[in-house]
């Protein structure tokens, strides 16, 4: 069996930690994003549902 110290371990623990951070911070981006988009996409689904319905003028 392989000896590993506890400073290799350590030290990849640290960036295991580093990297859990960093994907938290791309995940909470796309998140924003995703929301952004859903609300535009909706917004555009609801103005083209306007536009379909036939006017009521006489």
């Amino acid at each position: 069996m392989k000896y590993v110290s506890s400073e290799q371990i350590a030290s990849a623990l640290r960036r295991l930690a580093a990297d859990l951070v960093a994907e938290r911070r791309r995940v909470a981006v796309l998140e924003r994003e995703n929301r952004e988009l859903r609300a535009e996409l909706e917004a555009l689904k609801a103005e083209a549902g306007e536009a379909k319905q036939p006017s009521h003028a006489a």
